[in-house]
């Protein structure tokens, strides 16, 4: 009885361990699958797809409507500051906004956290292009964003041309302006 009991805590055991490592796996840098769900994702029937207007403050209290930056390509970014890929993320974004500022414009979206906690992280990164703050998460929720970060590409006329959800690296982001800029 003891020793049924003892290889039944022990195969439960393994167990957990082989579904945490799996569950790492899928979700590791390098996985297969990840990399694959992180393509850029064009949208079908390019250009048909509005995005919708929002009007959200920024960490300095101004209110920013989409709809004021039609006319101007937009890489829409919604993150946290808590998501691990989205802090790992926003050097890159740095360095696209410093190369492609003439080109587009990189706007993050914080997802429902307060104010000042925002600002601190937006000071301490130094971070060069606007963020404005999806105080109840309604925008990001009619974006259907599920994964932080998620991207958006806005073209001149306000409508999406690509997605792409998930951390990008620099050639990540440089693919999806290459949607707007070779048109």
């Amino acid at each position: 009885m003891i020793k049924n009991k003892m290889k039944l805590k022990i195969f439960f055991l393994i167990f957990i361990i082989a579904a945490t490592g799996l569950i790492f796996y899928q979700f590791s840098p390098q996985s297969p699958q990840l990399e694959e769900k992180n393509q850029v994702s064009e949208i079908p029937k390019i250009g048909h797809y509005p995005a919708l207007d929002f009007n959200l403050k920024d960490v300095d209290g101004n209110e920013i409507s989409l709809s004021s930056l039609k006319g101007n390509n937009l890489l829409l970014v919604f993150w946290t500051t808590w998501c691990g890929w989205c802090t790992k993320e926003k050097p890159i974004l740095k360095e696209f906004v410093n190369d492609y500022q003439s080109q587009i414009k990189v706007i993050g979206i914080n997802i429902q956290e307060p104010k000042e906690v925002v600002k601190k992280h937006v000071e301490e990164l130094q971070l060069n292009f606007p963020t404005l703050l999806d105080t109840t998460g309604e925008v990001a929720k009619s974006y259907n964003v599920f994964t932080h970060p998620s991207h958006f590409l806005v073209d001149k006329e306000g409508k999406i041309q690509a997605t792409r959800p998930g951390f990008a690296t620099r050639e990540d982001l440089e693919n999806l302006v290459k949607i707007i800029l070779e048109e």
